[in-house]
């Protein structure tokens, strides 16, 4: 193979003199463009630029088309600038690339690599035709212009060979000192591959996919989202962290792990994103969105939220259905931007676990473009079970529950501060289910709430039906609209309310240490109790009427006080060292 040098400041390449030897570079040379001129060398029309090796290694100089050009040559371009100047460059022969490549015009190329760095700008358009390895990185923008674009067509690969930032967007300052960030998009019609390394590959630009995504080694990271389509698979991770996520068509799964550490996935209604292994939230950087009204569906032992500094956000009207194992260790917040809620559904046969007392559901507060202030909402399905495993302290659920599987905590205290529909299995742990606010009403005629479980505020609309509550309930707070009973075992009493056509039939013993009221009746039944506390009180017209005593009362001394009318059967009692009956 002879080697030609370019040895002119300035000229067209089909000037022979211009090269070393007067000979111009022909079938089986080396063209080398390699020495430290500033040198220009225009290049075209040349439709078969029949060559052996073309050399671009000279980072000062220039090689720029004056037509379209292609050539099956091997291109080794190190350093330098390649300027299509509006036309199309077609490399067919093996493409090693650094440097800088400019539009505007059309870069083809077949089997190509990239080791160092390359800038590309100008409204360049890169289509990927071959197989490419990108050990090094790619940026969009330069001093040519902002905006540059890849894409890999279908049959073709673009191969992550190294960790480190892949295609990111690069900046340049203009005459004016004004600072321009360059812009750009990712189209990977082929596959998107990443095989070597241990770490994260990162790209700043957005991707549109609708062939595949094989994370065989590592990570791969996306910072400006894009849309998602075709396959997403591999045994490495998928990081989302930054910039808007869409669906490319109404399903996809993904087989990798996912990890949302920021930006937003959007579903479209009729849209499913399928993940088997997913987290969201990384300590310190974030926890992302997740938007409607489509829906979100984690199998497996997925959807995991492990740290109490970021949070999830969900909205737009989307939905969370759970299939798997979920471990909540963060706030999951309804309602943003995008809409004021969303709803978690948790089926038969899967766990929603809050592992710390920082977890739980929570409502956002914002203000739109009109500056009206909203308030998001969501709504808490469960089929499955809902438990919390972690944490001596209390996570707090606002959104209304409807139950028909289990809730219950082995730690600390899951509170339920925004009513429900109770049905399925309340309580049974070693930890402490409250039924703090909200309105609560039955799944069925009755149901009996398991060990545990805390009467701490809110309203029991049970419409006609029936609550059993077992020995050791406390209740601190909180009322029973009528018509409905509450039928109650052994239990303390700081507070309660009943009203009209609410029954509280006490089978056990009531201590009462603060006030029960309204105008509905309170029933001692044969066998039951009621004590009342030095300052505790009975009030209201009919509470204890119409025969509702069977047991025994029992008075305190100092201010205890039954305010209401005492109907007392055969079997009730009276007695007590102190306190007053008006």
């Amino acid at each position: 193979m002879a080697t030609w040098h370019w040895n002119a400041a300035q000229g067209t390449w089909t000037t022979s003199t211009d090269w070393s030897g007067g000979v111009l570079p022909g079938a089986g040379d080396l063209a080398a463009i390699d020495g430290t001129l500033a040198a220009r060398v225009t290049l075209g029309p040349t439709p078969n630029l029949i060559l052996g090796t073309l050399l671009l290694s000279d980072p000062a100089a220039t090689l720029a088309l004056a037509g379209a050009v292609g050539t099956a040559a091997t291109v080794q371009m190190s350093a330098g600038t390649l300027a299509l100047d509006g036309f199309a460059l077609g490399l067919s022969g093996p493409a090693s690339l650094a440097g800088e490549i400019d539009g505007p015009g059309t870069l083809t190329t077949g089997a190509a690599s990239v080791t160092g760095t390359l800038s590309l700008g100008g409204g360049l358009v890169w289509s990927m035709t071959g197989d490419t390895a990108l050990a090094g990185m790619v940026l969009l923008g330069d001093q040519a212009g902002p905006d540059a674009s890849l894409s890999v067509a279908s049959g073709a690969t673009l191969n992550l060979t190294a960790d480190g930032p892949a295609i990111e967007l690069g900046g340049s300052i203009d005459a004016s000192g004004n600072y321009w960030l360059g812009g750009g998009l990712l189209s990977v019609a082929g596959t998107l591959e990443k095989t070597a390394g241990s770490g994260i590959a990162d790209f700043g630009v957005a991707l549109a996919l609708t062939g595949r995504m094989l994370v065989d080694s590592g990570t791969i990271q996306l910072d400006a989202g894009g849309t998602l389509a075709g396959v997403i698979g591999g045994t490495g991770a998928l990081v989302l962290a930054g910039g808007g996520f869409s669906l490319g068509q109404s399903s996809l799964t993904i087989g990798t792990s996912l990890l949302q550490t920021g930006g937003t996935i959007d579903l479209a209604a009729g849209q499913t994103l399928s993940l088997a292994a997913a987290r969201f939230g990384l300590a310190g950087i974030g926890g992302g969105a997740l938007d409607g009204p489509g829906t979100l569906l984690t199998t497996g032992t997925a959807g995991v939220i492990t740290d109490g500094s970021t949070q999830m956000f969900i909205g737009g009207g989307a939905s969370w259905v759970n299939q798997g194992s979920v471990a909540v260790g963060a706030p999951v917040t309804f309602g943003d931007l995008s809409g004021p809620g969303g709803s978690i559904v948790n089926q038969a046969g899967a766990t929603l676990a809050l592992v710390a007392d920082s977890a739980g559901l929570f409502q956002n507060g914002w203000f739109d473009a009109a500056y009206h202030y909203w308030t998001g909402a969501g709504v808490l399905l469960n089929q499955g079970v809902l438990i919390k495993t972690g944490g001596s302290l209390t996570s707090q659920i606002f959104a209304p529950l409807t139950n028909t599987g289990t809730v219950l905590a082995a730690s600390g205290t899951i509170e339920l501060d925004k009513g429900g529909v109770l049905g399925g299995v309340i309580g049974g742990g070693a930890g402490v289910v409250a039924l703090a606010g909200g309105t609560f009403g039955l799944a069925a005629a009755s149901l009996g709430l398991g060990s545990g479980v805390v009467l701490s505020g809110g309203t029991f609309a049970l419409s006609g039906g029936t609550l059993g509550l077992p020995d050791g309930t406390a209740i601190t707070a909180g009322s029973l609209a009528g018509p409905g009973t509450i039928l109650a075992g052994a239990a303390t009493m700081a507070g309660f309310s009943l009203g009209a056509g609410a029954v509280w039939q006490q089978t056990g013993s009531l201590a009462l240490s603060g006030s029960l009221g309204g105008a509905g009746s309170l029933v001692v039944a044969a066998g039951g109790t009621l004590a009342l506390g030095a300052r505790a009180s009975v009030a209201g017209a009919g509470l204890l009427d119409d025969g509702a005593i069977g047991g025994a009362i029992g008075l305190a001394g100092g201010g205890a006080t039954i305010a209401a009318p005492l109907d007392l059967a055969a079997s009730a009692s009276l007695s007590g060292g102190g306190g007053s009956i008006a």
